[in-house]
């Protein structure tokens, strides 16, 4: 009987990165937002800034989810409203380069309970998301 040799080539995951700054407007109020998010193997990376129409700030650093289809990211995580913890946010941003259509984004914050607090889509007024895929 004659031996089978096999060889595997195994290579690190990905690298999918999606940042980016700017304002969107929903039903006649601007909010403007700064996010980044990266997913590296199994290690995520990111933050956010949010300022909503009412002036509040909604911020994070940590990310704690990330899913991406095409060019659409959809991350999120712990975040603070106006200084208090307690809160997670959803952040779905779509990167509409090489299209005639604009980048899109859409910001959701929970309470504790699980109640949404804050909500805003749209495509945006100002500024620009980017997808990297390395």
């Amino acid at each position: 009987s004659g031996s089978t040799s096999l060889t595997l080539n195994v290579t690190a995951a990905a690298s999918t990165s999606i940042s980016g700054s700017g304002s969107v407007v929903y039903s006649g109020k601007t909010t403007t937002f700064t996010v980044s998010a990266t997913k590296s193997g199994t290690t995520l990376t990111g933050s956010m800034s949010v300022r909503t129409p009412g002036g509040v700030t909604v911020a994070s650093s940590t990310v704690r989810s990330f899913t991406r289809s095409g060019s659409t990211v959809t991350w999120g995580g712990p975040a603070t409203w106006a200084g208090k913890t307690g809160y997670r946010y959803s952040i779905i941003g779509t990167d509409n380069a090489g299209t005639t259509m604009k980048d899109k984004i859409t910001i959701k914050v929970f309470n504790s309970a699980g109640v949404r607090v804050f909500y805003t889509t749209g495509p945006l007024a100002s500024g620009d998301l980017k997808l990297t895929a390395s």
